[in-house]
């Protein structure tokens, strides 16, 4: 039986969640942090429901247990009532004390789930009646400033030596000898190569996890990218880049050994990037590493791989870029979701007004 990770590791409440999760599983193919995130908030909520108290981890990590549920002991989808919800949303914020934002997904995890459920038939109305959305304060992308990312890409072999005693980021015949070198070698080329993806196409940290070798047109320099919903979109790519990709990809035989490459768990032949073991790269190898490399050369506290992604968008709208043509290179579904990348081109022009205007 399913599980939930964040409600104690117990059974689902209610046999709808897992329906639901099978569906944005293999349909919507969403990746496995959506799928948890969804299964956290709809297991959270049939909790509320039908206990009235039950145990689980608040929004530090801690195990605790909540009393105050309605304690229904089981419900149809259909008898579920719009101010239940409401109740819910108002524990989340009055005891709970999430964050706004937090609680805007949870509330969207529960759209999302009745809307699948009113397509399939199984319920005439989705209960969400006057459930409102939380006020967000307004909060801007944080990006690298252009020198930083010079300063990274024009130093990163130096960057590199700093980070693993010693510069074997470049091919080199003695470390192809030696078993350990080539292992750290490829783990730094892997470094690199990740890095430059990520601030040169502005993929999400997800999409270059599940980057496959087929993806990279050397004949159209582009790449294919399989984003949020299973859409495709085409990412242009710089000669240098796509010659960075392939001799990456070439090197796979020399560096990752017959013994590697012959595992069944080898996944070097059908995606890009891996790991010097051969398995595909995980999220939290990509945040390590972008945050250990942001480090040499920023000090703001946010290292994480989406500020490159947001690096991507304000560095090609502070240059002039369409903000459409911004939106369709992130994937994103709509233009107010791109829009917030003009508060550079916003922040240029009062700079230049103060410095350019006599009564600024």
């Amino acid at each position: 039986m399913t599980q939930s990770p964040e409600n104690t590791g117990s059974p689902l409440p209610h046999p709808a969640i897992g329906e639901f999760i099978t569906y944005i599983k293999g349909e919507k193919r969403s990746s496995a942090h959506t799928v948890d995130a969804y299964q956290n908030d709809l297991t959270d909520f049939f909790q509320f429901l039908l206990l009235e108290r039950y145990e689980k981890r608040d929004r530090t990590g801690r195990m605790v247990t909540r009393s105050g549920g309605y304690g229904l002991g089981s419900v149809q989808l259909q008898e579920i009532r719009a101010d239940w919800v409401r109740s819910w949303v108002a524990t989340l914020k009055t005891d709970e004390q999430y964050s706004p934002r937090t609680i805007n997904r949870k509330i969207s995890s529960l759209k999302s789930f009745f809307k699948y459920f009113l397509r399939m038939g199984a319920i005439s109305k989705i209960p969400m009646e006057r459930v409102v959305s939380q006020k967000l304060p307004g909060r801007l992308p944080v990006y690298l400033e252009e020198k930083n990312t010079q300063e990274l890409f024009n130093n990163i072999r130096t960057i590199s030596e700093n980070l693993h005693f010693g510069d074997m980021a470049e091919k080199d015949p003695v470390m192809l000898n030696v078993e350990e070198g080539k292992a750290i070698t490829w783990r730094v080329m892997t470094e690199q190569l990740l890095l430059s993806i990520l601030y040169q196409t502005g993929v999400r940290r997800a999409e270059l996890i599940d980057l496959k070798r087929s993806a990279i047109d050397g004949a159209r320099g582009q790449l294919k990218v399989l984003g949020k919903g299973n859409k495709e979109r085409l990412i242009p790519v710089s000669a240098q880049l796509l010659k960075a990709m392939q001799k990456y990809d070439g090197y796979k035989k020399e560096y990752l050994g017959e013994e590697i490459r012959g595992e069944k768990g080898y996944d070097g032949n059908e995606l890009l990037l891996v790991r010097e073991s051969g398995k595909k790269l995980t999220p939290s190898f990509v945040y390590s590493t972008v945050k250990k490399y942001l480090g040499e050369v920023t000090s703001q506290q946010k290292k994480s791989p989406h500020v490159l992604r947001h690096t991507f968008a304000t560095h090609l709208t502070y240059h002039g870029a369409d903000l459409d043509a911004v939106k369709e290179l992130l994937g994103h579904a709509s233009l107010a979701a791109t829009q917030i990348y003009t508060h550079n081109t916003i922040e240029s022009l009062k700079e230049i007004h103060k410095q350019a205007h006599p009564k600024a």
